[in-house]
């Protein structure tokens, strides 16, 4: 009986501390989040994302993935959140759960070479194939659909820049977060010609993440105020 009790004890530990683990899926976004040759985290986001757990007492298991790939697991069975995450109704139709969205906006924006001498507007590309855009996110090529502008997808955003400046592609569509806070564009070798869309970011978490993990992380974030 006695064995028995004290078994029962070792099992709710280490349920308990499965459940202060939780999976953190990110998507490479240099210098934001990312990460190094030895593969450890590193960014400007990565405070941020270490003060809420901390706060939330929750350890954070951070898993490097693809935007589609993210998606599934946020969609599927399994546990899991993306701290960053774009809030579009088509992930809102995939069950994803938003629990928190950041204060500051997510802006779409064209960019193209400093040193171009004409400067394009979305409104001349209807239907014009010969100009060449290409993005990082899926959710750019759903705003230009809606333009009818057909936009080439590549996930990594330092190799779109390097195609932009070495004259593979003329334009790029991207998240201000993501690309304003590269060297090229600070030193204005890639520059804005025109805004297209506001969205709202945030946490998106699983339906199969456990409530009492959501309402850690959702009080936390509103305590901290956190902003990225």
């Amino acid at each position: 009986m006695k064995w028995s009790f004290i078994l029962a004890l070792l099992l709710l530990s280490m349920k308990a501390s499965a459940e202060d683990v939780l999976p953190i899926y990110v998507f490479e976004i240099r210098p934001l989040i990312y990460q190094d040759d030895n593969k450890e985290v590193k960014g400007e986001w990565l405070d941020g994302f270490e003060k809420l757990s901390k706060e939330s007492g929750i350890k954070f298991h951070y898993q490097f993935v693809s935007i589609p790939r993210l998606e599934i697991f946020l969609s599927g069975k399994k546990p899991g959140c993306n701290l960053t995450l774009l809030r579009t109704k088509a992930r809102e139709k995939m069950n994803i759960q938003f629990i928190y969205d950041h204060p500051v906006k997510n802006i779409f924006k064209v960019y193209q070479r400093g040193n171009d001498i004409r400067r394009w507007n979305l409104k001349d590309l209807s239907y014009n194939k010969k100009v060449k855009i290409i993005t990082n996110t899926s959710v750019a090529i759903d705003i230009l659909k809606e333009k009818n502008i057909e936009a080439e997808l590549l996930f990594n955003l330092n190799s779109i820049v390097h195609m932009l400046l070495m004259k593979r592609v003329d334009l790029v569509v991207a998240s201000n977060l993501a690309i304003e806070k590269m060297p090229e564009f600070h030193d204005r070798k890639v520059i804005v010609v025109q805004e297209v869309k506001t969205l709202s970011h945030g946490i998106g978490c699983s339906q199969a993440t456990a409530k009492n993990m959501l309402d850690k992380l959702q009080k936390s974030a509103k305590k901290l105020h956190l902003v990225f």
